[in-house]
């Protein structure tokens, strides 16, 4: 050996990070040269897998199984996932060599790289000038069977400063050198439509293990992935929202991944479901009507008439509530609530009745409860509480210092209230409490606040 030193390049990743697509999921690896903390340097390396979350560390380690130099690491990874990793190596009793480790898929432990392989001839030399040796050694994979590495680094034929290349090859046994190529894209994709779910079949792609399914809601995209992983040629999509939806279907293997199969095109259109929660409370001369609303509606008929068997006559609101007017006291009014979209019309509710009176006034009631801190469970004074009905606004109070009580009282009955608290940089749960057709004092609603 000499005395000079060499450059091991350590403030970088050494060439090249290798990428691959295994259609399932995807790997890089890469390697950079690190000081073990033993007096040399050794070949730190690592897998990232990324299954369609993200990239995280499947594997890595640190190569430096004696006390020799180990720098100008180059690695990358064959169809099989066997990894072969390259670098130059030298001693205080031996001058740099040329050699190779792997890490053969389904065999070596998670971080391990099997015993080191020297590729130069039993006599080189040492550099005796200048730290610089090489800028990077290059580890690939030949396309035409992806099984067999190819390794290009310097070496020293004899002590001095003229450098040589050396050039090798060598495979894993466990990679046949069959090379797998990406399937065609899938054909004959068709999409029906069942209520609000989208029902998708297609033809299968020769050779693919694993088919995507992309959605998009323009037509030619841009599409994004609802499902990977699919075993069959059909497939679901469920609890859609009403709109027109564009579909693609792609095929997977360990080669890769196909192109776009052909656009199928569907459009929900669902009605909405019948109104609940229908109550009626009458006044003098006039009736309110509440009710919970329907998802998807755009409208509601309130439907009308003095006879439980009809006929009715309806009226249109944007709103759940409606108060009929200039109606006779004394006269008993029968009403029931359909939901409405431009997709059709639910059923109507049940039927409810009341008789308008000069003398009927609804009952009260009171609505109370507290707000706690969700960390201390003290009490938070100061929290506005609003009370709604519907879109209508009946009253706000604060809640009180110290216990973070809230009350309101003199509440009428036979409507449905939401109770909503808020303050300044806290939020609260529940963000709301719905009490559906009041009949009766409610305590007991309480919310917990943080921040």
């Amino acid at each position: 050996g000499t005395n000079q030193k060499l450059d091991s390049l350590g403030d970088r990743l050494m060439y090249r990070l290798a990428y691959r697509n295994f259609g399932g999921h995807a790997a890089m690896v890469v390697n950079h040269s690190v000081n073990t903390g033993n007096g040399n340097t050794g070949v730190r390396w690592y897998e990232l897998d990324n299954s369609g979350s993200g990239f995280t560390v499947a594997q890595q380690g640190t190569y430096a199984p004696d006390s020799n130099y180990r720098w100008m690491g180059s690695i990358a990874m064959d169809q099989m996932g066997n990894i072969a990793l390259g670098y130059s190596v030298s001693g205080s009793n031996m001058s740099p060599h040329i050699a190779v480790t792997g890490h053969e898929a389904g065999t070596d432990g998670a971080g391990i790289m099997e015993a080191e392989q020297t590729l130069t001839l039993p006599s080189v030399g040492s550099q005796t000038s200048y730290t610089r040796w090489g800028d990077y050694s290059s580890m690939s994979i030949d396309p035409t069977d992806d099984c067999t590495f190819w390794y290009t680094n310097e070496y020293q034929p004899v002590t001095g400063v003229y450098w040589r290349t050396r050039i090798a090859h060598f495979t894993f046994d466990n990679c046949s050198g069959t090379v797998v190529t990406a399937p065609a894209a899938p054909t004959g994709l068709a999409a029906s439509v069942s209520g609000s779910d989208v029902n998708l079949t297609w033809t299968a792609s020769s050779g693919a293990t694993s088919y995507n399914v992309l959605r998009g809601t323009q037509s030619g995209g841009p599409y994004t992935s609802i499902a990977g992983g699919i075993g069959t040629t059909s497939y679901t999509d469920s609890g859609l929202a009403n709109g027109t939806y564009y579909y693609v279907v792609q095929a997977v293997n360990s080669g890769g991944t196909s192109g776009n199969s052909n656009q199928a095109t569907a459009t929900v259109c669902v009605a909405p479901s019948t109104p609940t929660g229908l109550s009626a409370v009458a006044g003098d001369s006039q009736v309110t009507l509440t009710w919970t609303a329907s998802s998807g509606a755009t409208g509601y008929h309130v439907w009308s008439s003095t006879s439980s068997s009809g006929p009715y006559s309806s009226t249109s609101t944007g709103a759940t509530s409606y108060t009929y007017t200039g109606l006779n006291n004394g006269t008993t009014y029968y009403y029931e609530v359909s939901a409405y979209n431009n997709c059709g019309e639910s059923a109507n509710s049940g039927s409810v009745s009341a008789t308008p009176s000069a003398s009927s006034t609804p009952p009260t009631y009171s609505i109370s409860g507290v707000v706690t801190d969700s960390g201390s469970g003290r009490g938070i004074g100061g929290v506005t509480m609003t009370l709604t009905s519907g879109s209508t606004f009946i009253a706000s109070t604060n809640t009180s210092g110290g216990s973070g009580a809230y009350s309101f009282t003199g509440v009428p009955g036979g409507s449905t209230y939401t109770v909503t608290p808020n303050k300044n940089r806290y939020t609260f749960d529940p963000g709301s409490i719905t009490l559906n057709n009041l009949s009766t004092d409610e305590t007991g609603q309480n919310f917990t606040g943080s921040r």
